[in-house]
């Protein structure tokens, strides 16, 4: 008798196991019944439970997971990356990353920049601030012209990336410098020229002697580093 139930329960078991994986690899056998959003990096309320609500019933296999990604990125300009997934039990799942910044940039305001060239709102952190630029019309979100911002995001992404050990030392990079290009470093008021060409190399020979400058005290306005073999130090 118990051997005989013992075969019902397993051949229940195979049999509702085999039914859930139908459903599973078809997913017509599986209905939507509700949404989650979740974000990497970011934080946007997306309205999903209304991109869910008229489908609630209907199979997965029949939801418009693209037109909803696309109507994603048409309204939300911040929005970097959208995806939406389906799951065996019904849920609908929304993820997304909002555009994040690699620097700061003084404009008519000062803005976050993204690697790709795009304007978004200031964050707080240990970024640097591009200045010197003159960019005339400007909008959140949209690219700017790469003649004008392909230099600055050079540099950004030259100093996140610490291949020339300078790294976090750096508060600000200024363009529009005379002689070409120079910056500001934490804890130092001295502006640092690097001039023109070869920014590995002179931000590497700026990290080198770094801590030998700030030592020096507030009495040393600038530091001409544009020469291969010489420092020039201009006092106030």
């Amino acid at each position: 008798m118990k051997k005989g139930l013992y075969r019902i329960g397993m051949l229940a078991f195979i049999l509702g196991g085999a039914v859930l994986l139908a459903g599973i690899y078809h997913y017509d056998l599986i209905t939507v019944k509700t949404a989650v959003c979740k974000a990497d990096q970011g934080d946007l309320p997306l309205p999903v439970k209304s991109y869910v609500e008229g489908h609630v019933g209907t199979s997965i296999l029949d939801y418009p997971s693209k037109a909803y990604v696309d109507t994603i990125f048409a309204r939300y300009p911040q929005v970097s990356r959208a995806s939406v997934s389906l799951n065996p039990f019904g849920k609908v799942v929304f993820d997304y990353d909002l555009k994040q910044p690699i620097a700061l940039i003084s404009l008519d305001l000062v803005y976050g920049l993204t690697a790709r060239g795009e304007l978004v709102p200031a964050q707080e952190g240990d970024m640097p601030i591009l200045t010197g630029l003159n960019i005339g019309h400007v909008r959140l979100y949209e690219q700017l012209d790469e003649s004008k911002i392909g230099y600055a995001l050079k540099l950004a992404k030259l100093i996140n990336s610490n291949i020339t050990g300078i790294g976090n030392a750096v508060s600000s990079i200024n363009l529009g410098h005379p002689s070409g290009l120079s910056v500001y470093v934490k804890g130092c008021r001295s502006e640092f020229i690097l001039g023109r060409g070869d920014e590995i190399m002179k931000f590497k020979k700026l990290a080198e002697y770094l801590e030998f400058f700030c030592a020096l005290g507030d009495d040393i306005q600038a530091v001409d580093c544009r020469f291969d073999n010489q420092f020039i130090l201009k006092k106030d």
